[in-house]
């Protein structure tokens, strides 16, 4: 939160519009660790960078 200079209140707000985007629960850890797998996929392959 303070890393990104977002009050709690924000914080949530980002991450309910992220999970509408997414059509995602981010709190379930099955769903997250799919999305981890398939942003950590699409790095290696060179398809997202972190730049």
């Amino acid at each position: 939160m303070s890393d990104l200079s977002l009050s709690m209140s924000g914080l949530r707000h980002r991450i309910s519009r992220i999970e509408s985007l997414l059509e995602k629960d981010l709190r379930d850890s099955d769903e997250m660790h799919q999305l981890l797998l398939i942003i950590k996929s699409l790095i290696a392959v060179g398809e997202l960078t972190l730049d």
